[in-house]
């Protein structure tokens, strides 16, 4: 999978801002945003039970990692955003050389 950076920025911009948190109600993990003071509701994670067998993986960690999406889009847009400073810093000194 490669990730368009260009479009995760657009997404991230438009999308419910983060840090989402994650709890659990019942059978169901909810992830939410505070947005204006007020706990906002993005999803939910239901517990599948035996019917989903064990390809379902665990429903509460599957919670987890969409609870994260927001941290890990800046982290991966910080890490491009860096790699390119470095690559250009890399032309320009190699060009500087010749």
């Amino acid at each position: 999978m490669t990730v368009n950076i260009e479009q995760l920025k657009r997404d991230r911009k438009e999308g419910t801002p983060g840090r989402w948190v994650h709890y659990s109600k019942g059978r169901l993990e909810r992830i939410e945003a505070k947005i204006n003071g007020a706990l906002i509701c993005i999803c939910g994670i239901h517990k599948i039970g035996s019917r989903g067998g064990k390809e379902v993986g665990c429903w509460r960690a599957n919670a987890r990692r969409v609870a994260r999406l927001p941290d890990l889009e800046a982290t991966v847009i910080a890490q491009s955003e860096e790699i390119e400073r470095l690559r250009e810093a890399l032309e320009n000194q190699r060009l500087e050389g010749e």
